[in-house]
């Protein structure tokens, strides 16, 4: 099945729970789908700035999305109302990944991955890359490590227990 509505790159593609799936996307919208339909049954496209990143954070029916222009924004799932908006970085977010602890972490191409509590309090800052590192990918390892590299020819893991390399 073919899915149609987005109208540039989309960046992220998630699945939020049994029913649906969520995706981000440089048109400045978030969109969730239902497996079964080729049309989103909810846009959420008041973003100021094209959206990098999106995570579901189950325990708290949240979605979460990074933003190029550094915002991290919140949202309820189950009515999408807003919950809180988070000035990440002056640089884009292009990395966000939940933690096993319940926080979530956000790397930016400024060089800083940060930890934050759900509620959007900020738990600790690493500088962990050269600054300007376009384009900062991860994955959250299956042994609770992250791994992050960019466009250098090397990538890192932290321990996401003490935030330590």
């Amino acid at each position: 099945m073919t899915y149609k509505g987005h109208s540039n790159i989309i960046n992220e593609i998630i699945f939020t729970d049994n029913s649906s799936f969520a995706t981000v996307a440089d048109d400045t919208s978030l969109r969730i789908w239902y497996p079964n339909s080729s049309y989103s049954r909810v846009t959420l496209d008041n973003f100021t700035s094209d959206l990098e990143n999106v995570i579901y954070v189950r325990s708290q029916n949240l979605i979460v999305v990074s933003t190029y222009n550094g915002v991290i924004k919140l949202f309820k799932f189950d009515n999408f109302q807003f919950v809180k908006e988070i000035y990440a970085d002056n640089t884009p977010i292009r990395l966000l990944s939940l933690l096993p602890n319940g926080y979530f972490a956000s790397v930016s191409d400024g060089g800083t991955m940060k930890i934050w509590s759900i509620n959007g309090t900020l738990i600790a800052e690493r500088n962990v890359h050269q600054t300007n590192n376009f384009r900062v990918r991860g994955q959250l390892l299956s042994n609770g490590y992250l791994a992050i590299g960019g466009n250098q020819s090397n990538f890192t893991i932290w321990e996401m227990e003490n935030y330590t390399q």
